[in-house]
């Protein structure tokens, strides 16, 4: 590393008032070496399920980057329908991010690692919510709401689509991708696909059948449709689960 200060043998006077210099010299290369080392990265960790952190189990660990998504909400289904109608659902919102650089100081012994779970679709009824993603209390993503339904009737109509989870807390925060709406024309429904989550796209739409799943991690899931006489009501996909990623700096 190129020396940028005086060395401390080249320093004169004499007494306390040198040695206060050289120590002050010693200190400032010591800190310029550190911020030019950087961090170098270890391990990463993945957790797709609750658990916790210690960290004891890492010596030498000097920080720890978490990033997270929640789960994503599940697609709304589809209704039962008559001749001329149709009823459509409206994808899930996908789960939201978030990301922290966390001091080793600040993290607790043991920090609670919390993975969101993805909603459940429901036949002919509303998606359920995904649920959040935690690391302790310094980091956490919020899960996306379930997609809605659209009523079977033979006139035409819209619903709204489903929000993505917020961030939450953390140095970076990122709302998950939302849902179109989905609309009823006529005897034709028009069901949306889930929203996007950062790390995982949203389940696909599909009509007079169940819809798909959204994609690892935290993609909504896709809403259902029903064109006339269906007699069967139909799910919305599930929303993917969120994932808690630590990486590991010393």
């Amino acid at each position: 590393m190129t020396q940028p200060f005086l060395p401390a043998s080249r320093v004169r006077g004499s007494g306390s008032l040198r040695a206060a210099v050289e120590k002050l010299i010693r200190d400032l290369q010591l800190r310029l070496g550190n911020l030019q080392r950087g961090y170098s990265t270890g391990d990463t960790l993945y957790f797709t399920a609750s658990s916790n952190f210690l960290k004891s189990d890492y010596p030498g660990l000097r920080a720890v980057r978490v990033r997270l998504v929640a789960g994503g909400g599940a697609g709304g289904g589809a209704a039962t329908t008559a001749a001329g109608q149709s009823s459509a659902g409206a994808g899930g919102g996908a789960g939201g991010y978030a990301e922290a650089l966390i001091l080793v100081s600040a993290l607790a012994a043991s920090e609670t690692v919390t993975q969101g779970g993805g909603g459940s679709g429901a036949a002919g009824g509303t998606g359920g919510a995904g649920t959040p993603s935690s690391f302790g209390t310094l980091v956490q993503a919020n899960g996306g709401a379930g997609g809605a339904v659209v009523a079977a009737s033979a006139s035409h109509g819209t619903g709204g689509g489903a929000l993505g989870g917020t961030g939450g807390t953390g140095d970076l925060l990122i709302r998950g991708g939302g849902s179109e709406r989905p609309a009823r024309l006529g005897i034709a429904a028009l069901p949306s696909n889930g929203g996007d989550s950062l790390f995982g796209a949203g389940g696909l739409a599909a009509v007079n059948a169940t819809a798909n799943a959204g994609s690892a991690w935290g993609g909504g899931g896709g809403g259902a449709g029903n064109n006339e006489s269906q007699g069967t009501a139909r799910s919305g996909g599930a929303g993917a689960d969120g994932i808690v990623i630590v990486e590991l700096l010393y």
